[in-house]
């Protein structure tokens, strides 16, 4: 059931095609969860400061119950920086990746 938010300057016609879709995919594959689980939600246009910069950034919030860990985590980085760089053409320094360990207790979903 990972959620995941996508926060950037960019504005909503720069977002690439079916990213949401892939997104989706890509989540699924790198933390094992299923499709059907995922959410995500991007907000374009938004004002941002990244490093000390307006220059366009991504901010990828991704929360999901008992998959982060410190020996994980840069893996999946990996894997999800890549993704970002060639969804947004953009050098590493502009994309942040946050993970966010969320209780089984604190989501609900409809079924």
């Amino acid at each position: 059931m990972p959620l995941c938010f996508v926060f950037t300057n960019l504005a909503a016609t720069a977002i690439p095609r079916m990213f949401g879709e892939r997104l989706t995919d890509t989540v699924a594959k790198v933390l094992n969860k299923p499709v059907e689980k995922i959410t995500v939600v991007t907000q374009a246009g938004l004002p941002m400061v990244r490093a000390g910069s307006t220059d366009p950034a991504v901010l990828v919030q991704i929360h999901s119950i008992a998959v982060f860990d410190a020996e994980k985590n840069p893996k999946y980085s990996e894997q999800f920086l890549e993704f970002l760089k060639t969804e947004f053409n953009l050098p590493a320094n502009r994309l942040m990746l946050e993970y966010v360990d969320l209780p089984a207790y604190m989501v609900c979903s409809g079924k």
